[in-house]
């Protein structure tokens, strides 16, 4: 079972700077969580891959949150406790915290500030400290893990009575706050000079320097300890490259002789993962919940993606000449996998997308889901006998693959965009290139992983990641005469590009592009079914879906019901990292994405709109004082035809109420777009929701509910919201080509 390493990633999510040398050395800069006061500070890593925490004023509601977000990230840290806080051992819930925390995999440990250093072992270790680690030895039964602090004198004979009864001795630095002067780093930094080089601390654990990023004093202390360390031979590794060459993305089935197997991220070509472009250029990923960078990928250029394309052809007659059977059987265990390794790919999701981590785990197992529809579907590619009309000819039309197709996938559903896709183009024989979007690479990596296990042969599938070099792949892929299809997912505007470079070469098209979705609800609709739906496809992945709800349409008569239950729910929601508990709401993918929406608020507000709930975003802080992409749950009304949200896709967590008098306005208002991918409706008149529907000028449509997308269903819009359909028995008509064929007997 695959593993996603997040005792490392999360260090790395969490901001760090690693240095790798042979000798137990390393650096970090110091990371902070959202939630963080100055009683609890996150600390330097005592261990590679986790991080420190000090009790300093005991246990409390935040440790117990804390090591709930541990628990969801899958890392582990060490909780240090103040020796100077010796009293916390009479306290029932302190030990209560501690056996909880030691319980759940986490280390403990103990540490004292400089008067309390040690000297000597029998004056220097006091009764409080040896009372403290009394009581955390009978709570644990280990010694804890001793911090010795850098500043005073520690002698040789207090650190082998240390080794001697137990304990394991990491270095700390001071904070800079603990400074006599501000500018007075450069005899700190001695101290640590000296303790690097003290062998007798070193090889009882490891040496760890920091520094507070946000004091000019600090970072010129970083500095000198990294140039430090550089002189000594270190190598200093930025986030990304720590991710690529030591943190590894995921791991899979133990092997035969117990080992793990550990992928980077990288390209795709020829089932190997290649982890540098040949241009030696990298592109970073981001956390969106945090702004932070979590990995970096390759960035490859036209070379790669002609080798992909290549390759992809060199596979396709194999492929294509088996059998639908065996084909399935590998789409079937492609599908197993992922479910068996559903919560890791969902971790990976949540990481790089920021959608919550339940749902990040639906999309997997809806993405799984078009896996086994077209593992069966494949086996019902049926072909045609046409009766002739002459004697002496008999008519068969054969269905037979496409050919090698281009895969360009977007962000806001990296996993399930990516089967939906894939598992059609090889049901039916295709070979694949594809091009993920950059924010979210990792996902079609972790898929192509386990499509590796599930028995792809080389060359089926091959993987371009790139940023700076977006648009000429995707040109490449569209006038390559290798190439025989395309298929999109993303803006309308980035569609009609790729139709027109695809216009030369004629190339077969699939593309499911924007929408401006609009949900109409009528006097006589169940208002509070009307309203959750509404809410479940506005503000499902915070709005950033193609079919999301972007223009609410309620019957004047009951438009003020209406929005102040809608409001009533949407001010309960709860932004955050989808790791954490408790989040409801996850980020916008980029800072570009909350301007954008922020500026379809602004110009609603100055045109009369007014705000239930929300719109209060504060766009004079800057992007770089912001922890994430997060925009506000809003909830507008009194809107007008002439806004900004009534005639762009928002893509964000913004509903703007509009209201009608009649169906035939409702429908017209409705219509009033060249955009047609989804529309809803609800109403308790059977009659017109036969009317509406047929009339509504969308290519699916939503009739008192708003969950209409289902692996057995055709998914595509009409009008410039695209061309084609994907998933249930149709979506094998975009990979495939009919081949008529007379015979004379």
């Amino acid at each position: 079972m695959i593993r996603t390493c997040l005792t490392a990633a999360v260090a790395v999510a969490l901001g760090l700077l690693s240095i790798a040398h042979s000798s137990p050395v390393n650096i970090f800069e110091k990371p902070t969580l959202q939630k963080r006061s100055s009683a609890h500070i996150i600390r330097e890593c005592t261990v590679p891959g986790s991080f420190a925490v000090t009790f300093d004023d005991g246990p409390s509601a935040w440790t117990h949150e804390l090591l709930d977000y541990l628990k969801i990230r899958g890392t582990k840290a060490t909780f240090f406790v103040n020796g100077l806080n010796y009293n916390l051992i009479t306290d029932p819930e302190f030990s209560a915290v501690v056996k909880r925390t030691f319980d759940e995999g986490h280390q403990i440990g103990s540490h004292t500030w400089g008067h309390m250093s040690l000297a000597q072992p029998t004056t220097d270790v006091s009764s409080q400290m040896r009372q403290l680690d009394d009581a955390l030895l009978k709570i644990i039964g280990v010694r804890p893990v001793y911090m010795r602090p850098p500043y005073g004198e520690t002698s040789p004979s207090a650190l082998q009575w240390l080794g001697d009864n137990g304990y394991k001795v990491v270095n700390w630095n001071v904070d800079s706050r603990d400074w006599q002067h501000p500018l007075d780093f450069k005899s700190d930094f001695e101290g640590y000079r000296l303790a690097l080089q003290n062998p007798a601390a070193s090889s009882k654990g490891y040496i760890s320097l920091q520094h507070d990023a946000e004091q000019a004093t600090a970072e010129a202390f970083g500095m000198l300890a990294i140039e430090y360390v550089l002189s000594k031979g270190a190598k200093i590794m930025t986030v990304g490259e720590c991710l690529n060459a030591n943190l590894r993305l995921m791991s899979s089935l133990n092997n035969t002789i117990g080992n793990l197997e550990l992928k980077d991220p990288a390209g795709f070509l020829n089932n190997k993962f290649v982890t540098n472009a040949r241009s030696g250029q990298r592109f970073s990923i981001f956390d969106p919940a945090r702004g932070s960078e979590i990995a970096t990928c390759p960035d490859m250029n036209v070379e790669e993606v002609e080798e992909a394309i290549q390759a992809a052809k060199k596979a396709l007659p194999e492929w294509g000449q088996k059998t639908a059977r065996e084909r399935s059987v590998i789409l079937r265990k492609w599908y197993e996998l992922m479910l068996e390794n559903e919560m890791d790919l969902a971790k990976i999701l949540t990481w790089e997308n920021g959608k919550p981590l339940a749902e990040a785990l639906g999309e997997i197992r809806y993405g799984a889901q078009f896996f086994e529809w077209f593992a069966e579907e494949a086996k019902r590619l049926y072909g045609e006998i046409i009766p002739s009309p002459a004697q002496n000819q008999r008519m068969i039309v054969i269905r037979q693959p496409l050919g090698v197709v281009g895969v360009i996938t977007p962000w806001n559903f990296p996993s399930a965009m990516l089967t939906r896709k894939f598992g059609a183009a090889l049901a039916v024989g295709c070979t694949v290139v594809t091009k993920p979007a950059a924010e979210t690479p990792l996902s079609c990596l972790a898929l192509c992983e386990l499509g590796r296990r599930a028995g792809l042969p080389e060359g089926v599938i091959g993987v371009v990641t790139t940023h700076a070099h977006t648009k000429a792949v995707g040109k490449h892929l569209c006038e390559s005469r290798d190439v025989s299809g395309i298929s999109f997912t993303g803006s309308t505007a980035v569609g009609k590009i790729l139709l027109k470079q695809s216009a030369d070469t004629v190339k077969k098209m699939s593309l499911e592009l924007g929408g401006n979705a609009p949900f109409i609800v009528f006097e006589d609709a169940d208002i509070d079914k009307a309203v959750d739906a509404a809410i479940l496809s506005k503000f499902r992945n915070s709005g950033q879906t193609c079919i999301s709800v972007n223009r609410l349409y309620v019957h004047s008569s009951i438009k003020d019901e209406f929005g102040e239950r809608m409001r009533a729910k949407v001010a309960k929601f709860n932004m955050g990292s989808g790791f954490d508990k408790g989040t409801t709401h996850g980020p916008l993918i980029t800072e570009a994405a909350v301007q954008k929406v922020h500026l379809h608020v602004e110009d609603a507000l100055k045109q009369g709109a007014k705000a239930l709930v929300g719109g209060d975003f504060d766009d004079k802080d800057s992007a770089a004082s912001r922890i994430g992409y997060f925009y506000p749950p809003t909830v507008l009304t009194d809107m007008k035809n002439h806004m900004r949200i009534a005639n762009e896709e928002t893509f964000g967590p913004v509903a703007g109420i509009f209201t009608f008098e009649t169906e035939e306005e409702a429908i017209e208002l409705a219509n009033s777009t060249r955009m047609g991918l989804a529309g809803y409706f609800f109403s308790k008149d059977m009659s017109r929701c036969w009317r509406v529907a047929e009339k509504m000028q969308v290519g699916m449509v939503g009739v008192n509910n708003s969950a209409i997308s289902s692996e057995v269903a055709p998914f595509g819009g009409v009008k410039e919201s695209g061309l084609g359909r994907e998933g249930a028995r149709q979506g094998l008509e975009e990979y495939t080509q009919y081949k008529y064929i007379n015979m004379g007997i």
